[in-house]
């Protein structure tokens, strides 16, 4: 399986396979976006959760993905189902989101989804 690696303004790697992103392009090439389980026409909840970040107005609106304010996720985390990768995603969120910053993230409920755009999943919270 072929890797490509993109050097990161973090200066770390992020690896995709070559399968994953033929995945993800079908994903998008065969179904209108309205389709696509994660669309909402408008994201009232993440909106909400932003404004209440209260971020000064004369913050960059451009993520430069380094001392962000606000890193928003809504489709990242839930994928990443090795604890090494979970691991990696968290240092990396220390290097980009800045002292003081908030990180808001969307993931599936305990009883939720396993499998999202035929890809397993995990929970993030344990299971009592």
């Amino acid at each position: 399986m072929h890797h490509g690696k993109v050097n990161a303004p973090w200066k770390g790697e992020c690896t995709m396979t070559s399968s994953s992103k033929e995945h993800w392009n079908k994903v998008y090439t065969n179904n209108p976006i309205t389709q696509l389980g994660w669309h909402e026409a408008q994201s009232f909840p993440s909106v909400q959760l932003i404004e209440r970040c209260a971020v000064p107005k004369h913050y960059p609106t451009i993520l430069k993905l380094q001392n962000a304010a606000v890193w928003h996720d809504r489709a990242v985390f839930h994928f990443l189902t090795q604890e090494q990768h979970r691991q990696t995603y968290h240092s990396l969120l220390q290097k980009i989101v800045m002292p003081g910053g908030f990180v808001i993230m969307a993931t599936f409920a305990m009883d939720g989804a396993t499998k999202c755009s035929g890809l397993p999943v995990k929970d993030t919270v344990q299971k009592a």
